[in-house]
């Protein structure tokens, strides 16, 4: 036992022994866990040692050996206990250098990193800035790009549009010139309807109707005929009313203008009143002419081809032209 205790005391020494022999060696790899080794080991050495004291005192309390013989081992156990504990107080204490010294460094090392980072740090938080208002910039480019591409296609489609409108405009107001001139003209026509404002047979012109007849009476014959029609002889007061007039008939034909109650005056024997205001285009050449002092009475008279106004004897048979005024229209 007391072999095994010194051999295990001796292997212990010299494994501490080779782990510090070199004081120069860079203590990089030195853990924490070397201490807990360290107090293994002495733990160990202390079991050792506390199981070699007891054998001693069960050695002498059974007398192997007795105390001369176990002198020469007590000292060299102790000389080899003493070299053992003074190598393991050295190895701790520079352990515990070591790991001081580790510490700074790595502390010193640690500000180094984050003296460093922090004005990395800045750098980047600057360019992380930069970047960000790059990005910014470029998107405030590219949208506002976008949105005058917009701008100007929509002012293109308007105008595109305003073109249509005013194209359209244009039609709509063609359209409505038409639909009033086809309006005005179903007017006249409806106007100029003989059946709504005349009675069969008469011609519908302004206010008034007129009838043309084809049989011959003299004037005073013809006046009586157009009253049995509710009328009375035509009186002509327009050059449109004398161009109406002269379109519908193809012969001689009375009117109601005579000067038999006082010669060289005229009247319109309808409403007595005289005819003042003479239209020469409406006569023939130097009438009326009062021929043979014996005649008083206007007619239209085909002449030369040409269909103007005379004056002739009253008694003489011919056409005649009445007159009344048109009924009124119920729409």
């Amino acid at each position: 036992m007391a072999k095994l205790l010194l051999f295990v005391e001796v292997f212990l020494a010299t494994v501490l022994s080779l782990s510090a022999a070199d004081d120069h060696t860079e203590i990089v790899d030195v853990t924490p866990f070397e201490n807990d080794k360290v107090k293994m080991l002495r733990e160990m050495l202390l079991k050792f040692r506390n199981a070699e004291e007891n054998n001693r005192r069960m050695r002498r309390s059974k007398g192997d050996g007795g105390f001369f013989g176990y002198i020469p081992f007590y000292f060299n156990n102790f000389k080899a206990n003493q070299t053992i504990e003074q190598k393991t107080e050295d190895r701790v204490e520079g352990i515990g250098q070591s790991r001081v010294q580790l510490e700074a460094e790595q502390e010193k090392e640690t500000d180094q990193k984050t003296e460093q980072e922090t004005v990395t740090g800045g750098d980047t938080m600057a360019d992380i800035a930069g970047g960000l208002c790059e990005n910014l910039s470029q998107k405030w480019d590219s949208s506002l790009q976008s949105l005058v591409s917009v701008m100007e296609k929509t002012i293109s489609r308007l105008k595109d549009q305003e073109d249509k409108f005013v194209k359209v405009m244009d039609k709509l107001s063609s359209t409505d010139a038409i639909i009033n001139e086809t309006f005005s003209k179903l007017i006249e026509i409806e106007m100029n309807r003989n059946v709504d404002r005349c009675k069969p047979g008469w011609h519908h012109f302004e206010d008034s109707c007129y009838f043309f007849s084809f049989n011959e009476f003299d004037w005073l014959g013809g006046r009586q005929e157009c009253q049995k029609m509710d009328s009375d002889y035509a009186k002509v007061t327009s050059t449109t009313e004398w161009n109406f007039i002269a379109s519908q008939i193809s012969g001689n034909s009375w009117i109601g203008l005579t000067d038999a109650d006082e010669e060289g005056t005229l009247k319109w024997i309808t409403d007595g009143t005289v005819y003042s205001d003479k239209q020469d285009s409406w006569w023939h050449n130097g009438q009326p002419d009062n021929h043979l002092d014996h005649e008083d009475c206007v007619h239209y008279w085909l002449m030369y081809d040409k269909l103007l106004w005379n004056d002739a004897k009253c008694e003489a048979k011919l056409r005649y032209i009445c007159e009344m005024e048109a009924q009124t229209l119920t729409v």
